[in-house]
């Protein structure tokens, strides 16, 4: 949900700051509410904490196993990700490093390709891709590489060579910028959420 998205753009320690005393304030007060109208409910005067404490401990134990598998998962996601956008960046750096060595004035108008949609990248792109929305209408700059390309003629064996090249490392940044465009998608199924959203209930209701 991109409500939630200034939460990503707080400080390490604030973020951690508000987590606890939100958690920690709903606590404090589910007790006060609670603490009276829960023992009226059984008009007893014997203490259930025993019983309730064989729940409690099997449950937690249960549902804090299911947290951690989801922490996995959402670390694996973030390393995932940035490998990705690793990947990518060293292979923009190739491209860049490659078409350097044409001549003018194919080498200024592929430079310029290059420099563009590492900006792009940069300021749209990414952006975007923090809020959850993919991308789109941002294909013009990656053709406008392959167009450049496609219009230089090698004239010598060194060129051909460098030209292949060239090439190989556009294929490459087309498909990781796919992989990518593709991660915006990535995240938790809607299963592992209501597995998560019951537990909390029961943990809840339990304590």
């Amino acid at each position: 949900m991109t409500y939630w998205i200034w939460i990503y753009d707080l400080p390490n320690w604030l973020f951690g700051v508000l987590t606890i005393f939100v958690f920690c304030a709903f606590g404090i007060t589910g007790v006060a509410v609670t603490r009276r109208w829960a023992p009226s409910l059984h008009h007893s005067t014997v203490s259930h904490n025993d019983i309730v404490g064989f729940y409690f401990g099997d449950i937690t134990v249960l549902y804090g196993i299911t947290l951690g598998l989801l922490m996995i998962d959402v670390w694996s996601t973030f390393a995932e990700t940035e490998a990705k956008v690793d990947r990518e960046a060293g292979t923009v750096a190739a491209l860049y490093r490659d078409v350097s060595h044409y001549p003018e004035p194919n080498r200024g108008r592929l430079r310029d390709d290059v420099r563009r949609y590492t900006r792009h990248v940069i300021d749209v792109a990414w952006p975007q891709q923090q809020r959850g929305i993919i991308p789109k209408g941002n294909l013009a700059i990656p053709d406008d590489i392959g167009n450049d390309l496609a219009a230089f003629e090698p004239a010598s064996e060194g060129q051909k060579i460098l030209h292949a090249q060239s090439y190989q490392q556009f294929n490459e940044l087309v498909q990781r910028r796919r992989s990518r465009i593709l991660g915006v998608t990535r995240g938790l199924s809607g299963a592992l959420w209501t597995l998560v959203l019951i537990g909390a209930v029961i943990n809840i209701s339990v304590t």
